[in-house]
């Protein structure tokens, strides 16, 4: 029988370009799992080849050689992502030994992406010397940026406030308007808020995009409203000379009244609880005698002190 040998063939990586087979003596033919011809494709795996040989008496003989295929390493890149303009990005990749980053990225160091869209690969090499890729995305987003503002800041109650929403780069919204109301939006609608009770209200807007956010704040002041004051006059005239014809006590933050006039046999001449109502002399229809009645108040000032008070008024004619 013919000496037959198939060949020597060193390692070689999966994604390799196929080995030229060499048999001796020449003029055989190799058969096995990836062989077309005299070529080898490696990305069939490690693979035992055969190399049959028939000489000129037409003896026959073989011999086999097996082909070791290094897989390639899994390189992982890492998880796509979604950061905010100016956040430190550390792109560290695992499945190989040595590892090449486009846009001069160094394996495992901090890199602040430009805003947009940004692709990363990277190739690792194991320690067979194969390679592989994979690639991340980085989406950066412009920072949120909030801004508050009111058409007033500062009143007695109740005071409506109107609120204005000029935030940039956000996507959602958070109101906290300080008086136990909050609200979620994904708009910049203006918001109007009534504040009933004196104090200091420090309302807060949160601007987000998802990823990252902002805030910004302003505080509105409900002034307490001043003590109640009243004049109360003791003497009218009501002889249409346009002078003192009408009796009424005069009030400044006030928002009740109650006021009784009765004469000095203890009717009631004039009452009301109008904060304009003024008496003009008349009872039941016809003037009022002159002489001495007696008024009695109550008046609640608008921050709730109550008033109360009696005595004489004259009415001349």
């Amino acid at each position: 029988l013919p000496a037959v040998n198939a060949g020597s063939y060193g390692n070689v990586c999966m994604d390799a370009p196929d080995v030229s087979l060499i048999g001796n003596p020449l003029g055989g033919t190799f058969s096995g799992t990836g062989v077309v011809g005299l070529s080898f494709d490696p990305s069939v795996g490690t693979q035992v080849i055969t190399y049959n040989y028939t000489d000129g008496n037409n003896c026959a003989n073989s011999a086999t050689v097996t082909i070791n295929v290094n897989q390639l390493p899994i390189v992982d890149a890492g998880t796509d992502l979604t950061i905010c303009a100016g956040t430190a990005l550390t792109l560290l990749a695992t499945g190989g030994v040595t590892y090449t980053w486009s846009n001069g990225i160094i394996n495992g160091q901090d890199t602040i992406p430009a805003v947009g869209v940004n692709s990363y690969t990277v190739t690792g090499t194991d320690v067979n010397g194969c390679l592989n890729t994979d690639l991340i995305t980085v989406t950066v987003l412009d920072e949120p940026v909030a801004i508050l503002s009111a058409d007033i800041n500062t009143g007695l109650p109740i005071l409506t406030v109107n609120f204005s929403n000029n935030s940039l780069n956000a996507t959602n919204y958070t109101w906290d308007f300080g008086n136990g109301t909050n609200l979620t939006i994904t708009n910049q609608n203006n918001q109007t808020i009534m504040y009933l009770v004196p104090g200091t209200y420090d309302v807060i807007l949160t601007a987000s995009n998802g990823i990252c956010e902002d805030q910004d704040q302003l505080p509105i002041i409900v002034i307490p409203f001043p003590d109640p004051i009243i004049y109360v006059p003791n003497v009218f005239s009501p002889n249409n000379d346009a002078s003192n014809d009408e009796y009424f006590i005069d009030t400044e933050n006030v928002s009740i009244i109650e006021l009784i006039i009765l004469n000095r046999w203890g009717n009631v001449v004039y009452e009301t609880t109008d904060l304009n109502g003024k008496w003009n002399g008349q009872w039941n229809g016809k003037d009022a005698s002159e002489g001495v009645y007696f008024y009695k108040y109550v008046i609640t000032g608008l921050n709730g002190i109550v008033l109360e008070g009696h005595g004489n008024l004259t009415l001349l004619r």
